[in-house]
């Protein structure tokens, strides 16, 4: 059994190396083009598998990311009307909002308890460093703590790994850069222990959205139509079940979408504008990082108030004994 941390992207790459392997390897690999490649397939697989699903999944959360955050509401409001695909992902988007405490924990992951003192500082409140080129640069400051902001950083972090402050990257990832497949899997293994499941479960969801785009990074497309809101409660139900060991409460799951009744007597999911907005608004509050207080500055009287009295030294008389 793959006890890799990125199961399903080595499990992925292992039907599709199997399926390169020719009928009578023996004689026909000396003519194969890619002879590296397939002499690896056929030797081991399974490491192989591991090393390019690693790759892939980096492709894939850039690719996720896009989608998940794509403005819906400005695109209505260009076009007025969403395509199938784009809907489907605004359903997937406001899930993983609305059942963040699920996925993520109920910890939020922008917080010292979770990410550490060091690293939430640099993300929540970075400081401003000066390049090779002596010109001032400022890091990404994140202030939301939603499950589309934690993917983002997994994604961002990633990309620009060589420009971040060189304590983090050698005292909590461990690694210097990202040059070679053991660094890389070792950054995306610190992700998966902190928040276990979260890689498997944003890939699943993401495969309800039947997206073209996403299409590269499955074996077979999702053939139900999470539009049809029964259908979408049972799909996530099951994800839930199988990840989280939660089960969907069906009020709160209702409550979320805004529903109308086809001609087929069935619920689907009405993706509008106003509901888009209510809902963007309300999780836009809901994953605002907690403002943290400053230190109020003393006024010169209250600095008197507090202050310790000054006692007064006695004079001594030159003729007084100690």
């Amino acid at each position: 059994m793959i006890t890799d941390p990125l199961t399903h992207w080595t499990h992925f790459w292992y039907e599709k190396a199997v399926a390169y392997l020719p009928a009578n390897p023996m004689t026909q690999i000396q003519g194969a083009i890619f002879w590296n490649l397939v002499q690896r397939i056929f030797y081991n697989p399974i490491r192989l598998a591991s090393e390019l699903s690693i790759s892939q999944l980096n492709a894939f959360i850039a690719a996720a990311v896009e989608k998940l955050t794509f403005d819906s509401l400005t695109e209505m409001t260009n076009n007025a009307v969403l395509s199938n695909e784009a809907r489907r992902f605004q359903i997937i988007k406001s899930i993983l909002q609305e059942y963040s405490d699920v996925i993520i924990g109920p910890d939020q992951w922008l917080s010292k308890k979770v990410l550490g003192t060091e690293f939430y500082n640099h993300l929540a409140d970075p400081k401003k460093v000066k390049d090779m080129n002596n010109r001032q640069k400022q890091f990404k400051q994140y202030k939301k703590t939603g499950p589309l902001d934690l993917l983002a950083l997994v994604r961002n972090f990633r990309t620009h790994y060589d420009q971040q402050p060189p304590y983090l990257r050698k005292t909590i990832f461990y690694h210097e850069n990202l040059d070679h497949m053991a660094a890389v899997q070792d950054y995306y293994a610190f992700f998966d222990k902190k928040f276990p499941g979260f890689f498997s479960f944003v890939y699943e969801a993401a495969s309800f959205a039947k997206s073209s785009a996403l299409g590269e990074f499955y074996i077979a497309p999702f053939e139900d139509d999470i539009l049809d809101f029964n259908i979408c409660y049972r799909s996530f139900n099951l994800l839930f079940k199988k990840y989280f060991n939660h089960d969907l409460n069906y009020e709160r799951f209702s409550r979320l979408f805004e529903l109308k009744m086809t001609k087929y007597d069935r619920s689907e999911i009405s993706v509008t504008q106003s509901w888009i907005k209510r809902t963007e608004d309300e999780f836009a509050e809901k994953e605002k990082l907690p403002k943290v207080k400053p230190a109020r500055k003393m006024s010169e009287s209250s600095k008197e108030r507090c202050s310790p009295p000054i006692r007064k030294q006695r004079k001594h008389s030159p003729n007084s004994s100690f």
